[in-house]
């Protein structure tokens, strides 16, 4: 969760008032253009897709000169290499705001419907995701993963900003073919390490070991309270979009148990590693009333057993809980992150349990209505 104030906190769990702020990004060395009085609707969309961050903004001329609608190439809001960075907060009692960055976003398609115009917009993964490999891209044999990674981000997107992890693993001998997806490969390389590549609400690409669910606090509580009555108490009003949540339970597509292999041409013999669903408590224990149902993975990236076995807990740790998830309308946090884990309770679905965040949508004005969080039940990959 991105970092907020006690205060920010505690008035986001009362009655508040929503606050925007939204700038033009017109290249690394131009200043942002603050466009916020020309905006009037849009929402953000947040998964842990290979383009995490999304998105639809309006604006309208107001006539004061500002050329907020596209007419070429050069406008503030044409499609043709700007960027929008948003902001979303709070409006305090006493008039003063706070905000947290919510997307770096690509503008990728305007319609103008005068006096409105309608922009489409994607994160910086977008960027990369279309500069295909023109010819065939070797990586050596040796690379550190985190500077052949970083190496072919800035090829692909000259003003990329990077935060990675320290990492020691290194690279077989890699040969993509030309038009390959080179956001798809990095993202392969990260995963093979058992790490994350992305975005981050400043357009920060991040590579960082993907989180350990064991003992981590929830960043927040849902605990919407159909029951609430008068006389008022602030404790039973928060969250109340809650009452809709809709909780399934679906098992088609779910595994409890990863064979990573590794085949590349720099080992003598392929690798393995294995991870399995095994705590007792899970639903979903490999070889119990659940069954058996282990996903399969090759790579030429898992150079040893200590990666494949990596490989195999973090893509497992992906898996389970995913047969049990709640969609929760709730009250807008536009602090959330993917991966965040909350605490929801209802008694009425028999719920009170840790989730993590996979999905959410994030209204930007307050007829944009409630929040949609999709979540699955974490559960911790034990010790094989």
């Amino acid at each position: 969760m991105w970092p907020i104030s006690p205060r920010f906190a505690a008035l986001l769990a009362d009655g508040h008032e929503l606050a925007v702020k939204v700038e033009v990004l017109a290249g690394p060395d131009a200043d942002p253009v603050d466009i916020t009085p020309y905006f009037t609707d849009g929402s953000l969309d947040v998964s842990r897709q290979a383009v995490r961050r999304s998105g639809t903004l309006s604006f309208a001329d107001k006539g004061d000169g500002t050329a907020i609608i596209p007419t070429g190439p050069n406008s503030l809001l044409a499609p043709y290499g700007n960027e929008l960075r948003i902001w979303s907060g709070l409006r305090f009692p006493d008039g003063t705001e706070e905000f947290v960055p919510v997307g770096t976003l690509r503008i990728t398609k305007p319609v103008v419907r005068y006096p409105s115009v309608t922009v489409e917009l994607s994160d910086r993964a977008w960027v990369v995701q279309g500069a295909r490999f023109e010819d065939s891209y070797t990586i050596p044999s040796g690379t550190n993963v985190a500077e052949a990674i970083r190496a072919g981000l800035v090829a692909c997107f000259p003003q990329a900003v990077t935060n990675f992890a320290d990492v020691s693993d290194v690279t077989g001998q890699l040969i993509y073919d030309a038009a390959a997806d080179p956001w798809d490969s990095f993202q392969q390389l990260a995963q093979g390490i058992g790490h994350q590549l992305y975005h981050d609400p400043l357009g920060t690409c991040v590579l960082a070991a993907e989180p350990d669910q064991v003992d981590v606090p929830p960043v927040w509580t849902y605990d919407g309270k159909p029951n609430a009555s008068l006389p008022y108490d602030p404790q039973d009003w928060a969250n109340l979009a809650l009452y809709d949540q809709e909780h399934a339970w679906d098992t088609d597509g779910v595994y409890n148990a990863v064979v990573a292999t590794g085949e590349s041409t720099d080992l003598a013999a392929p690798v393995r590693g294995v991870a399995y669903d095994s705590d007792p408590t899970s639903p979903t224990l490999y070889g119990g009333k659940f069954g058996k149902r282990p996903l399969f993975w090759s790579s030429p990236l898992l150079l040893s057993a200590g990666q494949a076995e990596l490989a195999a807990r973090t893509m497992l740790q992906k898996q389970v809980g995913l047969a049990e998830s709640l969609r929760i309308p709730a009250v807008p946090h536009p602090a959330l992150e993917c991966g965040d884990p909350i605490l929801v309770v209802r008694p009425e679905l028999g719920i009170n349990t840790l989730h993590l965040v996979d999905h959410f949508t994030l209204p930007l004005r307050a007829g944009g209505g409630a929040q949609t969080i999709d979540t699955r039940v974490r559960r911790a990959i034990l010790g094989q």
